[in-house]
């Protein structure tokens, strides 16, 4: 079974987003895939910001794949992984619950495939990292 989950992963990979990773594992069990798809560099530069692109795309391939949850890990330019998602059909899509909007949700219903939506116990966002170490300074 091929699980799937996206993000920009622009600071590179904290204990929540391992704690996701881990649940896609699970989903997908020994014999399965885990995808990542991850935005490109020119899209995190556009819309998160130039401070937020600590790590470019190869190197979060890198930190991705060095975790024993993750088989393969795909970049998509626009706005949302559904084109993505179109492509390889992933038969469960895994998403953090800290998103209000999840347009890919249709396009994975569209063929039959399952979305899950999870409260990570860690409570760590990149956006609170970044706040931490701007208050050293």
């Amino acid at each position: 079974m091929l699980v799937a989950t996206g993000g920009c992963f622009s600071f590179g990979v904290h204990p929540g987003h391992l704690w996701i990773l881990k649940k896609c594992r699970e989903f997908a069990g020994s014999s399965g895939k885990v995808h990542v798809y991850v935005n490109c560099d020119e899209w995190i530069k556009k819309n998160k910001g130039k401070d937020r692109l600590i790590y470019n795309y190869g190197e979060r391939c890198e930190l991705l794949l060095g975790t024993r949850y993750v088989d393969e890990v795909i970049q998509f330019p626009q706005d949302n992984p559904s084109e993505m998602i179109r492509h390889y059909k992933p038969a469960l899509w895994v998403k953090n619950c800290c998103y209000e909007e999840m347009p890919e949700q249709k396009v994975v219903e569209s063929y039959g495939g399952g979305v899950v939506v999870l409260k990570s116990p860690i409570e760590l966002s990149t956006t609170t990292i970044l706040e931490r170490i701007r208050a050293w300074k």
